[in-house]
C-alpha cells in the first residue's frame, strides 16, 4: 500500500457489467468480454474510498474510557474513519476496448429510471452512429 493512497484501493476497484448480458467484468477484461457479447453499452459501477473527518478536535488523542472496540468510548476501528462512495454510469466502449462516452446515472436524484435511461442513451447512440 502506497502512502498518497491511504485507503488501499485502486482504480481497478470498478465493476463493468454488460446490460445486454449482465456479466459483470474488471476494465482488464472489458475488451474480451465486449468482443464476445457485441455489444457496447455497459453499467459502471465505481468504488471509492474517502476518509472522514475525524470527529475530534486536532491534538486531542482521547484515550479510550471503555473496554471494547467499535463503541462510543472505546477502541476505534479503521473502518469507522473511512466511507465507501459509489457512482454509477452508463459508459459506451469503442471497439478498442476504451470508454468513448458515460452518462452519470444517481438513482437516488435521477428524474428517469434506470431502464428509461437506457433507452434514451441506445437513442442518443443511434443518432451519433448513423450521422445526419
Amino acid at each position: 500500500m502506497h502512502s498518497s493512497n491511504p485507503t488501499g484501493w485502486t482504480l481497478s476497484d470498478m465493476l463493468f457489467s454488460s446490460t445486454q448480458t449482465f456479466i459483470g467484468v474488471s476494465k482488464e477484461f472489458l475488451p474480451l468480454d465486449q468482443k464476445r457479447s457485441k455489444f457496447p453499452l455497459y453499467l459502471l459501477q465505481q468504488w471509492t474510498r474517502v476518509i472522514k473527518p475525524s470527529k475530534k478536535k486536532e491534538g486531542s488523542q482521547a484515550s479510550p474510557t471503555v473496554f471494547a472496540v467499535g463503541v462510543e468510548g472505546g477502541f476505534q476501528l479503521p473502518e469507522d474513519k473511512i466511507e465507501t462512495v459509489v457512482s454509477t454510469s452508463i459508459v459506451l466502449i469503442a471497439p478498442d476496448g476504451e470508454e468513448s462516452k458515460r452518462w452519470a446515472y444517481d438513482s437516488k436524484t435521477a428524474k428517469e429510471s434506470f431502464p428509461e435511461l437506457l433507452v434514451k442513451v441506445e437513442l442518443d447512440r443511434d443518432a451519433t452512429s448513423t450521422g445526419p
